[in-house]
């Protein structure tokens, strides 16, 4: 039923009420007589030799006997002869009807005495009507008598099921505007209209009608003063007290219809907090709410208690199952999940999905191939289905078959599905590793019409994966902006400004996110490292500690506690190369044996870059001698720019007789690892892969005091060895070297923050470090930074 027909027949309605409903006749009675007739649901049949009449109904007269089955259900009969008289029975209606022949044609007041009375009994909706009609046919502005229509078209409302009544829907709302257009406003009358507007789907008319009942009751009701409301017909505090709580929990419902979950959340929140007594409704529908706006741990806790009150309402526990899958939590999704279709669901497709969901987060594999198998056996072209079938093969690593069950699922997307299948097919590219084509079809779901507050997370994992740091930010600080912010939200958005180096602003995010989750672990761990670079190491250590308690499984957190250990017995000198004169280089460094390759400052890092000349083997190399100190780390962010395939790239640390480690870059994409004694050379042996993501990465050499020699790429160890002579040297060269495969080779490389640890000594004072100046203010980026 459109819009324009609603107000095109409350129009005619409304005239209709004034001018055509006729008027009863009869004989004149005031509103205050007592009519004739009490209502008689029996037969009542006098017998001879019986003071008291048998009750019951007469069934049949014929044969000279009566026929007649009592009260109680018995049936007997008797001889016609025996029968004194029988008092027919008077039904509510014929009373009704009887006292209605007497009215006044003007009379409205026994109008309204009467039609009162009905209102009591359920089957005389029919003749209260006809009276409240002839009423406003005498008084078009008689408000009692539009209060009247209005419980009599509030009770039919209540026990429609159907959308397809609409004549009746459309007698319901013509009263509302016609009573409006006569200036008529309560309580009743506003929840009366919300309540018909949500049947005919005009959420947001329902809401403005809604927003106006509980504008009426709120504040009396709150004082506990009916006074105010017995101009509506109102003088019991109690019913006004049920009245609010109807209109919020039909209004918080009209709110989630038009895509205002904060505000549904609200005024659910309203009724829950004003129910003496744990309200379902109120509970359920805040617990929808808090889900729709983020809030998955209020959800939760909402749509468990809703769960406590009715256990066999399989809507609140699909519900409660769904929230339980977006937390993460599989196992409690599952059972739910399970829970609701065992109880009975009309549609079971939107509780299978997500238990499908819900078996793929917990790698049942095989569960959820046979949810989302059963989807497509009742629709074999269901996209949901499809998309799932693909996440499954995702998770299985089988990337072929994911790709085609997706485009298959795209070919079979029709209408509102369509954003709900390209965010599937977003997440199973972004499992796949293939992330730019994730944040397309990401962006192609929003378009399509996908909720931006369900996609803002993926978005966060997908630019992650891009290493868009700026993104991420944004997308993380969206989702920290809502009504209602996870712990994830504040610990993402927190992860992202530490990346950066806005430090202050991230402790602030991971303390937030803290706030709400005191044992999140990685925002425990996250804090930790804030607090090591700013130079807080008892902060950090109890933050380690607790993330490691949270979650043992942490490596970040336990890598974090290495750092610890390190820094208690070590001390770092830094250069971050940041000054575009190139001090460092003057200073600090030497360019030594060059082959063609110029070095310069440029950006905060070294950059080498040239052709190779004069040797194909000759090294262009970049030095630095460590005097009377120990060595125990030497580290450089790497990166090669341009002529990857015909160029090396490294780093030294040896001594001047008898140690030399090298690490480099070779063509075909290995690291290797070489070593020697005086002269005696070994290796080189083959330390992994440098990866071809053509970003920077950090490239350690790192002396045990045994002179155990490890190679890490990332922090991660590829490749070691055994060298006794490094670990108890006391002078030092550094090199970072370069070269091309052949003469005539192009190529361009950079290093960026080169570290060097020295050990302490056992007082806790480093060794004399290096007599060259100290670094610039440049902050370095490696935790470990401690610059003396």
């Amino acid at each position: 039923m459109s819009r324009a027909r609603l107000w095109t027949f409350a129009l005619g309605l409304a005239i209709g009420l004034g001018l055509v409903v006729s008027i009863g006749g009869g004989g004149a009675a005031s509103a205050d007589d007592d009519f004739e007739g009490d209502i008689q649901p029996y037969d009542h049949i006098y017998m001879k030799g019986s003071p008291t009449p048998v009750k019951g109904t007469v069934l049949e007269r014929s044969r000279g006997k009566y026929k007649i089955r009592k009260s109680n259900g018995v049936i007997f009969e008797v001889p016609e002869g025996d029968v004194l008289r029988v008092e027919e029975r008077l039904t509510a209606e014929d009373v009704f009807r009887k006292r209605a022949a007497k009215l006044g044609a003007g009379d409205v007041e026994s109008r309204l005495a009467l039609a009162r009375w009905g209102l009591g009994y359920e089957d005389l909706d029919g003749n209260v009507e006809e009276v409240a009609k002839e009423i406003l046919a005498i008084e078009p502005g008689r408000r009692e008598a539009y209060h009247i229509l209005i419980d009599v078209f509030d009770k039919r409302i209540e026990g429609v099921a159907e959308i397809h009544h609409e004549t009746l829907l459309d007698e319901q709302l013509g009263v509302v505007y016609a009573a409006i257009d006569r200036g008529v406003q309560s309580p009743k009358l506003s929840i009366a209209a919300g309540r018909a507007f949500l049947r005919v789907e005009l959420p947001e008319l329902a809401a403005t009608s809604l927003a106006r009942a509980v504008e009426l009751l709120a504040e009396p009701v709150g004082a506990g003063d009916v006074a105010p409301l017995a101009e509506y017909g109102i003088d019991d505090i109690a019913v006004a007290t049920a009245m609010l709580r109807d209109a919020r929990v039909l209004l918080g419902e009209s709110l989630m219809r038009t895509g205002k979950p904060a505000e549904a959340e609200t005024v659910f929140g309203a009724a829950v907090d004003a129910a003496l007594d744990p309200d379902f409704e109120a509970l359920f529908g805040r617990g929808r709410a808090r889900a729709a706006t983020g809030d998955l741990a209020g959800a939760a806790t909402d749509l468990d208690e809703a769960v406590a009150v009715d256990p066999q309402s399989a809507h609140a526990i699909l519900a409660q199952g769904t929230v339980h899958y977006l937390r993460g939590d599989g196992a409690q999704a599952e059972a739910s999940l399970e829970g609701a279709l065992s109880l009975g669901l009309e549609d079971e497709r939107d509780a299978r999905f997500h238990l499908g969901l819900a078996y793929v987060r917990l790698g049942r594999y095989r569960s959820a191939a046979t949810e989302f198998v059963r989807l497509l056996e009742a629709d074999p072209l269901d996209p949901l289905g499809r998309a799932g079938i693909a996440l499954v093969h995702a998770g299985r690593g089988e990337k072929d078959e994911a790709l085609e069950e997706l485009d298959r699922a795209t070919r079979n997307a029709r209408g509102e599905l369509g954003g709900d299948v390209l965010y599937l097919q977003a997440v199973v590219l972004l499992e796949l590793g293939r992330a730019d084509e994730a944040r397309d079809k990401l962006a192609a779901a929003l378009r399509a019409g996908f909720d931006f507050d369900a996609a803002a997370r993926v978005a966060v994992r997908v630019h992650e994966a891009r290493d868009d740091l700026a993104a991420v930010s944004r997308y993380a600080a969206y989702l920290t902006a809502r009504s209602a912010p996870t712990s994830d939200d504040w610990y993402t958005f927190g992860r992202a400004l530490l990346a950066t180096g806005r430090r202050e602003e991230a402790r602030h995010a991971l303390d937030e996110a803290l706030a709400i989750d005191p044992n999140h672990a990685p925002a425990l761990a996250a804090r930790g490292y804030a607090a090591y670079i700013e130079g807080d190491r008892d902060a950090a250590d109890a933050d380690f500690q607790r993330s490691l308690s949270a979650d043992p499984s942490l490596g970040y957190a336990r890598r974090g506690l290495d750092y610890l250990v390190k820094a208690r017995t070590r001390r770092v000198w830094s250069d971050a190369f940041e000054r575009e004169d190139g001090p460092e280089i003057r200073n600090r460094w030497s360019e030594v044996e060059r082959f063609g390759a110029d070095i310069e400052v440029a950006g905060g890092r070294v950059v080498f870059k040239g052709a190779q000349s004069n040797d194909p083997k000759g090294k262009t190399m970049l030095t630095r001698s460590i005097n009377g100190a120990r060595v125990v780390e030497f580290s450089a962010e790497l990166e090669v720019l341009e002529g990857a395939e015909h160029s090396r790239f490294g780093l030294r640390l040896e001594t001047v007789r008898d140690g030399v480690v090298v690490v480099y870059r070779q063509p075909d994409g290995k690291l290797v690892l070489a070593y020697r004694y005086g002269s005696t050379w070994t290796g080189p042996e083959e330390a992994g892969v440098w990866p071809d993501d053509g970003k920077p990465h950090r490239l350690a050499i790192e002396v045990g005091d045994a002179g155990k020699v490890e190679i890490l790429l990332d922090e991660q160890v590829r490749a070691s060895c055994e060298l006794a002579t490094l670990a108890r040297a006391q002078a030092y060269d550094l090199v970072i070297f370069g070269r091309g495969e052949a003469i005539g080779n192009a190529w361009r490389a950079a290093a960026d923050e080169v570290n060097v640890y020295i050990k302490r000594d056992a007082g806790g004072a480093s060794r004399p470090g290096p007599r060259t100046p100290t670094p610039g203010p440049k902050e370095p980026r490696n935790p470990d930074a401690d610059d003396f």
